[in-house]
């Protein structure tokens, strides 16, 4: 279901432009998802901690149920947004639960098996629910809220199969409740979810909304600066928390095996967030292709992706060197993003694109997820299992956010001046260059004017496009310095003993 709701959610944007308006807002409507789920991460952890996980699990099926359910009956943007927050609060519990109990039950070798269903299982939500969204907005006898309204049998079906399927956690903590309460690091939690949210705020409305030498965007800018410094701060010296109960595991982090495995993770986060957001509208300004189009042309990177996380995860049991797995997925996402990022443009083949995206799929197949199996299997005591898997899907998680942020950014900026430099002679206003960057139009009697920016402004938009993808091959380049790293950290332990 959270990889269903991503793409579902995003072939409708369209119509909810239509409905409430708000340019501004838009990207938020897909980024508030990924937010909330990344920021809530870190609390979800440790209220996983102190109660009893089965009913951590339902209750965050409940709270995914109901922000569903409000988004499915907005009157407004803002209620819609807020909607998608409350899903991402219920998908970090959720999230936070499954690799729980893939840390608490899976063996050494089972694990990679889980965790490369459960990616597999995410990426075909992700198809699936491309065209699910766009069926619903173009049917006559269904609306855009359809698409919320999906997710609520399937959630409720998921509350009912808890309740007779999902155990406890084999208590391993004596402390009473109360105590383990005390443990949590609030105010930890509180700046980093104030660092996350300042930094979304200050990326996204600088330029779009407010000029970037504003009083409003120096001042956000500012205090983001100010919060991010505070929190690092806060958990190095255990400011306000005891030593081994900050909201990051530093101590765990600091474990030289557990580097590699927390960048690379966070590099697929990146490239996972940016390859589904951002190829449908190539498609879209280049090709000129419907949402359902769109979403076949994007198969060529899914089945891959899928079907390299399947073996690679079934052959990790056997790979006792696994830097060499980060080594090849950095080499292949690498080469094949500056591929993309050097070749995109109007005029390029379907064929060369999708051969292309299809190498970033078997690369980002070689290194996503597998991680967190790579951690089950080094740490043997289930508590320090629990907390790798959390550090590691906050990464994960953080890669796909940061990501999204970032592209977000360069894209509207970068392409609003692409745009205006193309369209000059047009005099098309901003809303109208804003409406064009995001593949919208409140404008039913355009016809014409859709045509013309298709026709002038493709090549810009396609240059803007390109640009996101050097950050893939940056994630790439970074994945393969961590497989050097894996391996010669291996070496050298190997010398030591």
């Amino acid at each position: 279901m959270l990889g269903f709701d991503v793409s579902n959610v995003a072939n409708i944007q369209p119509q909810l432009y239509e409905a409430f308006g708000h340019i501004e807002f838009l990207p938020w409507i897909g980024l508030s998802y990924s937010l909330a789920n990344f920021a809530t991460l870190a609390f979800a952890r440790n209220i996983i901690d102190v109660f009893n996980i089965r009913y951590v699990y339902i209750i965050s099926i409940v709270i995914f149920f109901v922000g569903a359910t409000l988004a499915s009956v907005a009157g407004n943007i803002s209620t819609v947004i807020a909607g998608r927050a409350i899903m991402g609060i219920g998908g970090s519990f959720c999230q936070n639960c499954a690799i729980s109990y893939f840390a608490m039950y899976a063996t050494d070798s089972q694990s990679p098996l889980l965790y490369g269903i459960m990616s597999g299982l995410w990426a075909i939500g992700l198809v699936v629910g491309g065209p699910v969204g766009s069926a619903f907005v173009q049917s006559s006898a269904t609306t855009w809220r359809w698409a919320f309204f999906i997710n609520l049998p399937f959630l409720g079906l998921a509350i009912i199969g808890a309740l007779i399927f999902v155990p406890g956690r084999p208590e391993s903590n004596n402390l009473p409740p109360r105590d383990r309460l005390a443990d949590i690091d609030i105010l930890g939690i509180v700046l980093q979810v104030a660092t996350i949210v300042l930094f979304a705020i200050a990326a996204t409305f600088s330029g779009p909304v407010w000029e970037w030498s504003s009083a409003p965007c120096i001042a956000v800018w500012t205090t983001f600066a100010i919060v991010l410094a505070a929190w690092v701060v806060q958990q190095v010296f255990s400011y306000h928390n005891r030593p081994d109960h900050q909201v990051v595991p530093i101590t765990l982090m600091a474990q030289g095996h557990m580097l590699p495995l927390w960048v690379a993770s966070g590099c697929a986060g990146a490239t996972y967030a940016i390859m589904p957001y951002y190829m449908p509208l190539f498609y879209a300004f280049s090709k000129g292709l419907d949402a359902l189009q769109q979403t076949v042309r994007l198969l060529p990177f899914i089945l891959p992706f899928i079907a390299t996380v399947m073996i690679t995860a079934a052959c990790l049991p056997r790979v006792n060197h696994y830097g060499l797995l980060y080594l090849a997925g950095g080499a292949v996402t690498l080469g094949s993003a500056i591929a993309l990022a050097t070749t995109l443009a109007p005029n390029v083949s379907e064929s060369k694109v999708m051969g292309l995206t299809a190498l970033v799929g078997v690369g980002l197949g070689l290194h996503f997820q597998h991680s967190n199996a790579i951690s089950n299997r080094i740490h043997k005591d289930i508590r320090d299992r629990i907390e790798g898997a959390a550090l590691l899907n906050m990464s994960l998680m953080g890669g796909i956010s940061m990501a999204l942020i970032i592209a977000g950014a360069v894209y509207e900026n970068r392409g609003m001046s692409l745009l205006k430099s193309a369209l000059g002679s047009f005099n098309y206003d901003d809303r109208d260059l804003r409406e064009a960057l995001a593949s919208v139009s409140r404008d039913t009697g355009g016809g014409d004017k859709a045509h013309t920016m298709i026709a002038y402004g493709a090549n810009a938009t396609c240059k803007a496009i390109a640009l996101l993808f050097y950050l893939v091959a940056s994630s790439g380049a970074l994945c393969l310095a961590c497989g050097v790293l894996a391996l010669f950290g291996r070496s050298r332990a190997k010398k030591l003993q």
